[in-house]
């Protein structure tokens, strides 16, 4: 009855959900589909003066290409962006050698789908490749994990090494890794430093209340 029913390509699925004790969150798969973006840091010290509002006078409407996904598959851009392709794809290995200690390693669709991030961020030059990788960490990968145990907790350490981009005492801070989150100047000069904010805090939970989440707050 519905054979002829599609979603033409200019139809975006944006959501938004608060997370909190009453919600479950996300299942993988939902995750691997999905950017998540989260809105918690906030300035108070703001005010309604109305100076500097954006207007909708003169704004241009963007076109759909601005917008619609170029590539379905890997092998649509490859040739083109191998190098990039490649340097992201090594990155993503290493770090799913240490996402497979505690089960949330990311498949084929995950790597693409950085892939092609990194891809139109190199093509529009929209970020540096480090904040760019920084995004994708901080957005596809961290989501994923939560947790109360001792694996959890060297997984979390292990994607420190790779945001902070060194060998940090793994064993020293499976006791105690309260230098790691007590360390803001530390983190802030990361080479990726929203990534390295983000696990510091998973790591602050898990060691002050035994769990940790992407989403707690």
């Amino acid at each position: 009855m519905y054979g002829n029913l599609h979603l033409p390509d200019n139809v975006y699925i944006v959501g938004t959900v608060n997370m909190d004790e009453t919600t479950h969150p996300f299942s993988k798969k939902v995750l691997d589909r999905a950017n998540t973006i989260e809105f918690n840091y906030i300035d108070l010290g703001q005010y309604p003066t109305g100076e500097g509002m954006p207007t909708t006078e003169g704004a241009a409407v963007p076109p759909n290409s601005l917008l619609r996904s170029e590539y379905l598959q890997l092998v649509d851009v490859y040739r083109d962006y191998k190098q990039l392709t490649e340097e992201t794809t090594e990155l993503l290995v290493k770090i799913n050698g240490i996402l497979e200690q505690i089960h949330s390693h990311v498949g084929f669709r995950i790597r693409d789908a950085v892939c092609f991030y990194m891809i139109y961020n190199d093509r529009f030059a929209l970020l540096s490749k480090e904040a760019a990788f920084d995004m994708q960490l901080l957005q596809k990968i961290l989501p994923r994990i939560q947790g109360s145990n001792s694996s959890v907790k060297k997984a979390l350490l292990q994607l420190m090494q790779v945001a902070q981009d060194r060998s940090l005492p793994i064993m020293e801070y499976m006791e105690d890794a309260s230098k790691l989150y007590l360390s803001p100047e530390t983190l802030a000069a990361s080479k990726y430093p929203q990534s390295a904010r983000k696990i510091a805090f998973m790591l602050r939970r898990l060691e002050e209340d035994g769990f940790t989440s992407y989403w707690l707050s």
